[in-house]
């Protein structure tokens, strides 16, 4: 053994003697600086795995594993799982050579954006660029164009550049990337770092720390994706992303605030719902100004409260600045639900580093903006957080393949993009449908604020094709069982029909949507799916514990470590524990669906967070705004009952609600406890927790 190795193992021991010690707290706060200061920058390392050594030989890209076939290298893909399919393209082999000499091959490399995601595989964005470019063929009159599409859903930053560095085995003279929404996802955040910005800014200084994260995250990404497409002599166009700012809320609570501002930030949220709620935008943009005041704009919800109200009274460019900074607070904001989005920060980045690497740019957040005549894009062009409707995918698509085929055709005037854009391939109205019935499902699962927008993409679904009701009711078949969705007569009918839809449950907000439009369209559709939901879901006498997952009426109100453990199983009478209910809201709501014939047995186990000192407090529960009952709890675990009369519920969705004694006024503590907790490299919450929901268990009469 070498002196060298001596000595590290004896300074290995050192340290675990030390860590086994009085001063281990001190000696981790140091092993966690000297891991924030091992580069220049202070930057901890970057998430992910390492792009893997090319090695020797052909390398699969994605699923498409490479075989010799008579000297030629083919590479072949997996077999699909047609549940879990997470690419763009389903094409079963790729040939490494190219078809002709004069063939520009061009690799579409994608997040979920670049999957053309609900169109995807179908009608994708590789399927209508190739259309686009087919069409520039014939005009030409020579050459063709080979789309090969390698877009994958769910795309981390890791996994772009290793598709990219793949990808050049195929030979391609253009890549054209679709990136972006996913970039500030799981981002690499230094314990240390975090703690250190939390001391010197509070929770302003982790919201700028996970900004500076992400834009040098995104200085590596295109550093290497630059060097890559150099060494190739390859063309890169960069689809600049879009962020939906009209039709897309994200509900987020404040932060602690120092002294007494976390309470009253509090009230004057819920005053200010309901004066929204009410139609009064005057008022609710007086209470959303001082909402931010509090916060000092850190806070997603109250900017959404800000920027909604200005654009309902007609400031339009004061509104879209609002709700641009509403998305800026709530993508580094890790601890709540992560939605594909792009802050404005990280787009003027992109562009910025893009042009850096002699990369052609297409601003697709301009291009939008100048079709629709709207400042902010919404429900005209993007079907939920990010992904485009089929006329805003043609045009999009349309600027790619001008930039593709004449480099600088993205700066065309627009009526020569939309020209191409109407040549392009379109979906069938069935198809369309269902991606509309698609759209309205994935907004479902982002909160329950986005009720008026999942009831859009629902009439759009209807208007489109009729037919599209018998489906939805079988979706609500299948979803809902207790039994895994494929296992249902419904799944086969659909799978019959050529069907491939499968979602998860549908939560509250597509249940009422779906219902109410069913009654204004169709009742006898309304009534079908009121009768699967009371066989499936309704109240009996086994018990529903609506604390876990499915049955919170907003995705918002729980915390996503919480959310992502918590889900029960399909079994009627035993319950998969989740992690325990943590409320960062003064009220946790639920969905039950009922009858009304009958009384309700509520059986709730609850307690208060200390918060630094032992508390006491009334909790209150309602059954559709109607009061229930209060029970007193402590900071110990509780079990109380009551009983809902039959006369409070009704038929189908019910909204049962948990008040919560409000949250003391704790000062600069729980920043402190924050700090201290990150310093020892263990995870810390920013937020204040009303309280702790062991179960909410609702039984009917009879047992």
């Amino acid at each position: 053994m070498s002196d060298q190795a001596r000595t590290s193992k004896e300074l290995c021991d050192e340290l675990s003697a030390l860590l086994e010690g009085p001063d281990a707290a001190t000696v981790g706060k140091l092993l966690h600086f000297a891991e924030a200061r091992q580069s220049p920058s202070g930057a901890p390392p970057p998430f992910g795995p390492p792009m893997p050594p090319r090695g020797e030989g052909p390398q699969a890209i994605g699923p498409w594993r490479p075989e010799q076939r008579n000297g030629e290298v083919i590479f072949v893909r997996e077999e699909p799982n047609p549940l879990r399919e997470r690419w763009g393209s389903v094409r079963a082999e790729i040939p490494a050579r190219k078809a002709s000499a004069d063939t520009v091959r061009v690799c579409l490399i994608g997040e979920s954006v670049g999957t053309g995601l609900h169109y995807a595989p179908e009608y994708s964005v590789g399927h209508v660029l190739q259309g686009h470019l087919d069409t520039l063929a014939r005009r030409k009159g020579a050459g063709r164009f080979e789309v090969v599409d390698l877009s994958v859903n769910g795309m981390a930053r890791f996994e772009l550049m290793a598709l990219f560095e793949a990808a050049l085995q195929l030979q391609p003279d253009v890549f054209v990337v679709l990136a972006g929404n996913n970039f500030t996802f799981m981002m690499p955040r230094s314990p240390s770092e975090e703690a250190r910005a939390a001391r010197e800014g509070g929770y302003q200084g982790l919201l700028e720390y996970g900004r500076g994260v992400a834009l040098r995250e995104v200085d590596t990404i295109f550093d290497t994706l630059g060097d890559v497409a150099r060494r190739a002599g390859t063309r890169v166009i960069f689809g600049v992303p879009v962020a939906n700012h009209r039709d897309f809320a994200t509900r987020q609570p404040v932060a602690w605030l120092p002294g007494d501002a976390t309470p009253r930030w509090h009230e004057l949220f819920e005053r200010a719902e309901e004066a929204q709620r009410r139609g009064e935008h005057t008022a609710t943009l007086e209470l959303a100004r001082q909402l931010v005041e509090l916060d000092g704009r850190t806070c997603a919800s109250s900017l959404r409260l800000l920027g909604t109200s200005l654009m309902a009274l007609g400031r339009e460019e004061e509104g879209r600045a609002a709700l641009e900074a509403e998305v800026e607070a709530a993508v580094q904001n890790p601890w709540f639900a992560e939605v594909p989005r792009i802050a404005a920060s990280l787009q003027d980045t992109i562009r910025r580093v893009a042009a850096r690497q002699g990369f052609a740019v297409v601003d697709l957040p301009a291009l939008l903006s100048e079709w629709t005549g709207k400042t902010s894009a919404g429900r005209e062009t993007l079907l939920d957080s990010c992904h485009f409707e089929g006329g805003a995918q043609r045009l999009v698509t349309a600027a790619l393949a001008l930039e593709v085929a004449r480099p600088g055709g993205s700066n065309d005037v627009l009526a020569k993009i939309q020209a191409l854009a109407d040549e392009g391939p379109k979906p069938t109205a069935e198809f369309d449908a269902s991606v509309k019935f698609a759209s309205a499902m994935s907004n479902a699962s982002a909160n329950d604020a986005l009720a008026p927008v999942i009831g859009h993409w629902l009439e759009e679904a209807l208007r489109l094709w009729p037919g599209m009701a018998e489906v939805i009711v079988d979706h609500m078949e299948m979803t809902t069982a207790p039994c895994p969705p494929f296992l249902t007569r419904a799944y086969a009918r659909m799978k019959d029909r050529g069907y491939k839809l499968y979602f998860p449950f549908p939560g509250a907000a597509a249940l009422s949507e779906i219902l109410a439009v069913f009654r204004r369209r169709a009742p006898e559709k309304a009534a079908a799916v009121e009768q699967i939901l009371q066989r499936h879901l309704g109240l009996d006498a086994s018990g529903v514990d609506l604390s876990q997952q499915q049955y919170c009426l907003d995705w918002g109100e729980r915390f996503m470590a919480d959310w992502a453990l918590g889900i029960r199983s399909d079994e009627r009478t035993r319950f998969s524990r989740g992690t325990n209910l943590r409320a960062p809201w003064s009220r946790s709501r639920f969905f039950a669906i009922h009858d009304g014939r009958s009384d309700v047995h509520l059986n709730l186990v609850a307690r208060l967070p200390e918060h630094g000192a032992r508390r006491e407090g009334m909790v209150a529960v309602s059954v559709n705004g109607v009061p229930v009952g209060e029970v007193a709890i402590g900071t110990a675990w509780t079990k109380h009952e009551l009983v809902a009369k039959r006369e409070l519920w009704k038929p189908g969705t019910n909204v049962v609600a948990v008040r919560w004694p409000m949250v003391p006024a704790a000062g600069e503590q729980p920043l402190a406890d924050f700090i201290d907790r990150r310093e020892r490299a263990l995870p810390a919450n920013p937020f204040p927790v009303f309280g702790e929901l062991y179960h909410l268990v609702a039984r009917t009469s009879g047992k």
